[in-house]
């Protein structure tokens, strides 16, 4: 081997030893913080974060390969103090949804697959698990109105969508099945989010109807996710551009089209890497 050869060898051991010194040095500080560090709470925290990282990085590393370790150390530092525990909807057959979890919150954490989405949101209801999830699209799921049960409310403990996954999203490669994450705090600002709702109407109210409404009240680029007739009620899933609060929405005079509007939930967009 070159003498050049040896010198840049030496380099890059070199910045290897001080990586993981330095990655020590961050989970001693991570073990000594007095807070709880909760991944469920800090989605749009980190979402923003990454973001922030992303905005400067130069070179010919890989940007997605960059924000999926970024992504894991956090995943990991969170999970030193106490394991994440998750109530997964699926099949155990289909292991897409735990690798779509595991993609995003690490290899460590603690799963439970059941094949009723109930007994998934019961498990985080009683603290059994800290977040539910559920994939986005399930024809199941979609034949009752599940997305109303939920309530982004600061000022009460519900079950509400806190992200969506994959939030790492690759140019080069076909995008898996996306699924909600559940938790019973709302989430907080990532800076590029979007918002989610629970609506009621009458049956005869069309699709359109509702989107221009919601546009109508200010709201961006609102789009029907999921509607479903039950007895003489639609229940709608709507989502629009913008993070929302439901102290917000309470202060919005609500048109009378609507019988009923809550926030269901608001999650950070994905990002889409080369």
């Amino acid at each position: 081997m070159s003498e050049q050869k040896v010198d840049v060898q030496k380099k890059i051991e070199d910045i290897d030893t001080k990586l993981y010194k330095l990655l020590m040095q961050r989970a001693e500080l991570v073990k000594e913080n007095p807070y709880p560090v909760r991944i469920e709470n800090l989605l749009g925290q980190e979402a923003k974060g990454i973001r922030w990282m992303l905005k400067y990085h130069t070179g010919d590393f890989p940007e997605y390969v960059v924000a999926k370790i970024w992504r894991e150390i956090l995943s990991a530092s969170a999970n030193m103090k106490e394991k994440l525990k998750i109530a997964v909807y699926g099949d155990e057959r289909d292991g897409s949804i735990l690798h779509q979890v595991q993609e995003h919150f690490g290899s460590f954490v603690s799963t439970t697959i059941l094949s009723s989405y109930s007994q998934v949101f019961n498990l985080v209801s009683t603290r059994e698990a800290d977040i539910a999830i559920i994939p986005s699209d399930n024809n199941e799921m979609n034949d009752n109105p599940w997305w109303n049960a939920l309530s982004a409310d600061k000022n009460k403990e519900s079950l509400n969508i806190v992200a969506k996954l994959p939030f790492i999203r690759s140019a080069n490669i076909t995008q898996e099945n996306e699924v909600y994450v559940l938790a019973l705090l709302p989430s907080d600002a990532s800076g590029i989010d979007n918002s989610l709702f629970a609506v009621e109407t009458e049956i005869n109210v069309s699709h359109s109807t509702i989107t221009e409404t919601f546009n109508s009240l200010g709201f961006a680029e609102a789009k029907l996710v999921k509607s479903v007739n039950k007895e003489d009620t639609k229940y709608s899933l709507v989502e629009v551009k913008g993070f929302c609060t439901a102290e917000e929405i309470q202060k919005l005079e609500i048109p009378e089209v609507f019988k009923n509007l809550h926030l269901a939930g608001t999650y950070a967009q994905p990002i889409i890497l080369s």
